[in-house]
Parts: structure tokens; C-alpha cells; sequence
């Protein structure tokens, strides 16, 4: 499923244009492809390469974008939820960097209730 290192940024540069132009197939066919290719974009985002790193964060607002920010953001809390700490460190920056993101909008802003 993963590809090499040096080839991880041109994979998540065709996963952001996939999720971008699968829109016109339908938001099912959508949620498809980001439930294959979430749990990649996430690990990414603990990548040596900033380069890397930065595309895997363009992938994830994309999907933000397709999905709606409420999808995406619950997908990468329940990444803390992961096994090992590599998955949950990645759900960390991802949330960080979704917050960050997305700081303007009202839902964003939102406190998020545990019960």
C-alpha cells in the first residue's frame, strides 16, 4: 500500500487531485476514496521531508474542503484513539494543523463536548 519515501509527495500530489475531481462522481464514491487513502495522508504528516509533510497537509484541507470540516476533523480525532504512538502523534499534528487551518470558521471555533 505505502510507496517509497522519495516518491511519497508526488503520491499525495495525485491523491489531492483524485479527491478534488471525484466530486463529480458523487459524495459516496468520495468517501470511499478518502476512507482508502486517509490513514497514508495522516502518517504522512510525521514525514522527515517537510516537503512531504506540507503536501500531506494540503491533502487533508482538500479533503476538508470535499467532505466539510466536521468529516475530516472527527476522522483525525479518532486517530488518538490509535494502537501504536505514531498514529496518534500523527492525529495530533493533523488536528493542530486543521484547527490552525480552519481558526475563521464557525465550526472550528466550536467547542467539541465529551461526554
Amino acid at each position: 500500500q505505502f510507496c517509497h519515501s522519495s516518491a511519497r509527495c508526488h503520491r499525495l500530489k495525485v491523491i489531492q487531485i483524485l479527491v478534488e475531481r471525484c466530486e463529480r462522481f458523487g459524495r459516496a464514491k468520495q468517501e470511499v476514496l478518502v476512507a482508502r487513502v486517509f490513514l497514508e495522508v495522516v502518517m504522512d504528516t510525521l514525514h522527515v521531508s517537510v516537503q512531504t509533510r506540507e503536501c500531506s497537509y494540503g491533502v487533508l484541507i482538500t479533503m476538508c474542503h470535499a467532505l466539510g470540516e466536521d468529516a475530516v476533523l472527527f476522522k483525525c480525532l479518532g486517530c488518538l484513539t490509535g494502537e501504536s504512538t505514531a498514529v496518534r502523534s500523527a492525529g495530533i499534528l493533523a488536528v493542530g494543523r486543521l484547527f490552525y487551518e480552519f481558526a475563521h470558521s464557525n465550526s472550528a471555533n466550536q467547542t467539541v463536548k465529551m461526554e
